[in-house]
């Protein structure tokens, strides 16, 4: 993806300069698609492209975010597209740095402003290569299939935090908890700025080129060789688990992607068929998705009964477009038309993390808008009740928060996060699944009846609350892709 593959991948927060203000002399669609010389990913456009100019692209960005942008009227207003900071040159007078210069674009158009607590209030808006954003929503990816916690060339440790089943990492011998202290060589620890991003590039891979990896597990050193491939990623497990002389029903949800209904609804007809008194939904890796999806599993969670007549999600967009205003019902089918089983639940034990987001973030305030005890368990959600409807132009899709949602009580979630019933680490010396596992051990006991210190105090030793890291290199940091902390919207209608 030319010099756009580092650049592209990575996400920034909110807030920076200026230029959008609320007047764009020409609409988004008469300058869609109309591209760069020689763009890095114009082929990936999902309409015909046109050659065009950098400053073309930029009035795109300008107008798409003027129509659409929910903090519109925040646009700061002295942005200045032709500012060399904007376009980044080569001593040649081609753009060079292409996606730098859109994103540093871009980022300066979005609402600066922050919340009474100090934090950005556009914290989520984000651009990626739509051949990336693409992959994600259809749960496909270049890699080994595991998740890490932490960053190279800082003070943290970085660790395995989930490997997917099936994946290749899983079939290398990757496990949950493993630290890896280095790969190909370079040290995790170091803070050479070329060690840093050799560890990165060969841990978040663009080819299929085989890398080794040294792990610390449990005192030893071992060492494994991976090779990564491009493949679909398993979103969801379930089991039931006994607890007492209950039966509690495991699912792990990490997802909100159309791949995971029919291993959705798998999960939900063998909880019913096994009776199952309560249920865990583990979503503290989930950071959204489609809310179709989250919307689904709801109503498989709290049935027909609680959700008759209700709404999942009231979608709320800026003044000027009022009109769009609408309803995200409780689907009582999958995406294909599939009838969803039901389990009539009153109450769910949801695990969480500040990677719980958005439409994750979704099912757990619809369901206590029916009326479901949801008891949330573990640290405090990331506190995005915005969403978008994802949009490309010349092969980068751009997703401007575009709306704010409400449940069935009119209530959002707050921009500060969700705040856990009873706060608990993520332990990574457990699998995910063990009952032993400090979330789910914590969970089991307030199911039992306990109280939330006494279920602390009931199971495993209180893990250590760590959040995943995500993302690509960018100044020896690695950051969270935004795109996978969001809900948006697609054509499905009730």
């Amino acid at each position: 993806l030319f010099p756009l593959a580092a650049a592209m991948l990575v996400a920034a927060c909110g807030g920076g300069g200026g230029g959008g203000g609320t007047t764009a002399p020409t609409t988004s669609s008469s300058l869609a698609q109309i591209c760069i010389a020689n763009s890095p990913t114009a082929k990936y456009a999902t309409g015909t492209t046109r050659t065009g100019t950098f400053l073309d692209e930029q009035k795109w960005v300008n107008a798409y975010l003027n129509e659409r942008y929910l903090w519109y009227k925040d646009m700061p207003t002295d942005v200045n597209a032709a500012d060399a900071k904007y376009n980044i040159y080569s001593s040649n007078g081609y753009i060079f740095e292409y996606g730098r210069s859109l994103i540093t674009y871009y980022y300066a158009l979005l609402n600066p402003n922050t919340s009474s607590s100090g934090k950005a209030v556009d914290n989520f808006s984000f651009l990626t290569s739509t051949q990336a954003w693409n992959g994600y929503v259809n749960s496909i990816e270049l890699g080994y299939g595991i998740s890490v916690t932490g960053a190279a060339g800082t003070e943290s440790v970085v660790k395995v935090s989930y490997v997917y089943p099936g994946s290749s990492g899983e079939t290398a011998g990757f496990k949950r908890g493993d630290i890896i202290t280095s790969i190909d060589g370079n040290s995790a620890s170091s803070t050479n700025e070329d060690v840093t991003a050799g560890f990165n590039n060969a841990l978040y891979p663009a080819t299929s080129t085989s890398h080794t990896f040294l792990i610390s597990r449990s005192g030893a050193s071992v060492s494994i060789t991976a090779t990564p491939k491009t493949e679909t990623l398993k979103q969801v497990e379930s089991k039931v688990l006994t607890n007492g002389n209950q039966k509690v029903g495991y699912l792990l949800f990490n997802s909100h992607v159309r791949s995971a209904e029919p291993d959705l609804i798998a999960a939900a007809t063998s909880f019913n068929d096994q009776k199952v008194n309560d249920i865990v939904i583990d979503m503290r890796y989930n950071g959204g998705g489609y809310l179709s999806v989250a919307s689904g599993l709801s109503y498989m969670v709290a049935g027909a009964e609680k959700t008759a007549g209700k709404v999942f999600e009231t979608v709320t967009f800026n003044e000027k477009r009022s009109k769009e205003n609408s309803v995200t019902p409780f689907y009582s089918t999958s995406s294909n038309g599939t009838t969803l089983p039901t389990l009539n639940l009153a109450r769910a034990y949801v695990l969480a993390s500040a990677d719980t987001c958005s439409a994750s973030e979704a099912v757990v305030n619809s369901l206590r808008g029916v009326g479901v005890d949801v008891q949330l368990i573990g640290a405090t959600t990331c506190g995005k009740p915005y969403g978008f409807f994802a949009q490309d132009n010349c092969g980068v899709t751009y997703a401007a928060m575009e709306f704010v949602g409400f449940n069935a009580k009119n209530e959002q979630v707050s921009p500060d996060g969700m705040t856990p019933n009873c706060a608990a680490g993520d332990d990574l010396g457990h699998a995910l699944g063990d009952n032993q596992e400090t979330m789910l051990s914590v969970a089991l006991g307030m199911q039992k009846g306990l109280s939330c210190d006494d279920a602390k105090h009931s199971g495993s030793a209180l893990g250590t609350n760590v959040q995943r890291g995500f993302g690509t290199l960018l100044g020896g940091k690695l950051e969270r892709p935004a795109w996978k902390s969001n809900k948006f919207i697609d054509a499905r209608t009730p």
